[in-house]
Order: structure tokens, then sequence, then C-alpha cells
């Protein structure tokens, strides 16, 4: 199947992996004190998956402190929310700082593939890693599901980039 490349519908698309660490020995769920990630179904998790999902996108080794930080900002421009789950593609899966910090909110870090949603910015290494213009901005609006719409452009601060998108619930 190699250079082969296949689209799948919207209904039949895999589910977000979500990684929470979970507590190591020590009752810590930091990297490296004997921290296990946890793979579950978004759905488990709440009925029709998150409302407002943070979406991120870092460079390689990026800290949990810088992407609080990137967090930070994007909810002072966009507004006092609730997040209900922070997301990002499966190239950052492995990300340390993405994973702690999700800890430390304690929010699901939701995996997910890039959707057919149009981004609003376009960078040129985002394009080259992850096939899309906005990492942070493909993995907030595909994590937070049909429907969704992004409050804005990601906020870059530092090594991270962070998008909101919200999904209206009747």
């Amino acid at each position: 199947m190699s250079g082969e490349s296949r689209s799948i519908a919207p209904s039949a698309r895999p589910r977000p992996a979500v990684i929470r660490a979970a507590p190591g020995p020590d009752g810590g769920g930091a990297p490296g004190d004997g921290a296990v990630p946890e793979f579950r179904d978004p759905q488990a998790e709440a009925p029709g998956g998150p409302r407002t999902v943070a979406g991120l996108g870092c460079r390689r080794g990026a800290t949990a402190e810088a992407v609080l930080a990137a967090l930070a900002a994007a909810r002072a421009a966009f507004g006092p929310l609730r997040i209900d789950a922070l997301a990002a593609l499966p190239l950052k899966a492995g990300e340390a700082g993405l994973i702690e910090a999700a800890r430390r909110l304690d929010l699901p870090l939701l995996i997910v593939a890039a959707g057919p949603a149009p981004v609003l910015t376009r960078s040129a290494a985002s394009l080259t890693a992850a096939g899309t213009g906005s990492a942070a901005e493909a993995a907030a609006l595909a994590a937070a599901g049909p429907g969704a719409r992004l409050l804005g452009p990601r906020i870059v601060l530092g090594p991270v980039t962070c998008a909101i998108a919200i999904r209206e619930t009747s």
C-alpha cells in the first residue's frame, strides 16, 4: 500500500486516541517517573465528545511550561473558556511536554488525524511536517468534531502553537 492514498468517509474515520499520563508508582504522572500513557476512546470520556478543544502544535522537545503558557495566551486572546480537551496530530503523540501539560490540567490529550476542514493560517513548516497549514488548528477542528469552528487563528508563543475550536451543541 505504500504510495497509495485513500480517504476515509467521515462516518468511517477512526476515533481519536486519548492519552492520559497514568499515575506512576509514587502517585505522580510526570514523564520519566514511571508514568504510562493510557489510550482510551474519547466517546467514553463524555457523550458527544468534547465541545471546546485546544489544538496544539510544537517544536520537538517543547516543555510543559511552554505548552501551558501558549494555552494561557490563547485563552487570554479568546476569552475565559472551559477547555474540555487538548488535541494534537499523530506526529506529536509522544511529546512529553504535551503529555505533561495534559496531566497537569487533568485533561485528555486527543491524538487526531487532520481532517478536511480548512485552517485559517498557513505555515510552511506545518505543511512539510504535517500536511496542513496549521497543525494546531487542524487538531482542534478534528478533535472538536463535525460543525466545529475556530475562534480565531492560532496563537504562536515560542515553540508552541495553540488554536481553540468549539462545537455548538443543542
